[in-house]
């Protein structure tokens, strides 16, 4: 009852390898498994106060859905292995968090439990089904890859691209870029590329580890904008490093800051300029281009000229004494909307 040619193109069956894209899949009239959580102990509690495994469904279309007679498996030889209760509807744009508890049960505060948890280890099969028991409507087949503790894994606001979310948002949205590993996500975090005393040696970038586990630095480099490679250093999860172009200098400067690095060949552009960063084996960790205009900048009324006053984009981190600094290290650091 839920297909049609178009769907049925779209929705054509495929596999993967693990950390392989998938093609964006039209589901059970809209609906999207868009994030699930295999391995947690901190971010959602269920009804009974434990910390299950839990599966988000998402319909981002204009019409409420029924969801009675579906099912959700992890089991690609059991399509059939858990029946949503009678009931259950999505109303456009709304998400619903189903626990994998293994309780089969409706809990206390109204929750939905499952029949099965999810495997976090390895992965396995996850599949939406249609109420004919047969057509798989949505699934990360043939299984979703390694999991990690209260890391979750699904799709982009895109509802195409999909990866692994380290701030989960079970219930609401998924908020930035999915990324592939989760392990090391080592990002350009901070800026000084105008100081105010117009010394190049004041310059300096830093770095933030918003992976899991630490990060080795030794052999990488800035390859773009400036040119440094590292020697043996390393940031461990959730901490930063800071690479001056004159360590010296940055030391008199910032007395209290420890973990800086440097010594670095070139300049930063005072107008825009991009940063790349690249590991050991020259693959692109992290690139950025900055600009002291457009969205890195606030548009103002400019001083009186002949009589007229024009427009000028002004910013502080623009030989004003302060640095460009990222807002949220887990959205993109491409859009100066998430710098200031």
């Amino acid at each position: 009852m839920f297909r049609n040619s178009a769907k049925a193109i779209a929705r054509a069956r495929h596999t993967r390898r693990i950390f392989e894209p998938l093609e964006p899949r039209l589901v059970l009239d809209g609906v999207v498994i868009s994030e699930f959580m295999a391995v947690g102990n901190a971010v959602l509690p269920d009804d009974y106060g434990v910390y299950s495994d839990w599966i988000e469904l998402h319909n981002p279309t204009a019409e409420a859905v029924d969801l009675d007679d579906s099912y959700l498996t992890d089991t690609a030889s059991d399509l059939t292995q858990w029946q949503f209760p009678a009931g259950t509807t999505l109303q456009p744009g709304d998400y619903l968090v189903v626990f994998a508890s293994n309780r089969d049960t409706i809990g206390p505060a109204g929750g939905i439990h499952t029949n099965f948890r999810l495997s976090g280890g390895s992965g396995e099969y996850l599949g939406l089904i249609g109420s004919d028991g047969l057509t798989p409507e949505f699934e990360y087949t043939p299984e979703y890859p390694p999991q990690y503790s209260n890391v979750s894994y699904g799709l982009g606001p895109d509802m195409s691209s999909e990866g692994y979310f380290t701030s989960p948002t079970p219930g609401a949205a998924n908020v930035g870029e999915p990324v592939d590993d989760p392990t090391a996500q080592v990002v350009i975090n901070e800026i000084m590329y105008h100081p105010a005393s117009e010394s190049m040696l004041e310059e300096y970038v830093e770095l933030f580890n918003r992976g899991l586990t630490t990060v080795d630095l030794s052999g990488w480099s800035f390859v773009d904008g400036v040119e440094y490679t590292f020697d043996a250093v390393s940031i461990d999860p959730g901490e930063y490093l800071v690479v001056a172009a004159d360590v010296g200098v940055f030391s008199t400067k910032y007395e209290t800051v420890t973990n800086v690095v440097g010594g670095w060949t070139g300049r930063l552009s005072n107008r825009s300029d991009e940063i790349e960063l690249a590991d050991a084996l020259g693959n692109r960790v992290d690139r950025v281009r900055y600009a002291d205009q457009g969205d890195w900048a606030v548009r103002e009324r400019g001083p009186l000229d002949n009589g007229f006053e024009g427009w000028v984009w002004t910013a502080t981190h623009d030989g004003g004494g302060k640095s460009l600094e990222l807002i949220n290290p887990t959205l993109s650091n491409k859009h100066g909307q998430n710098w200031a």
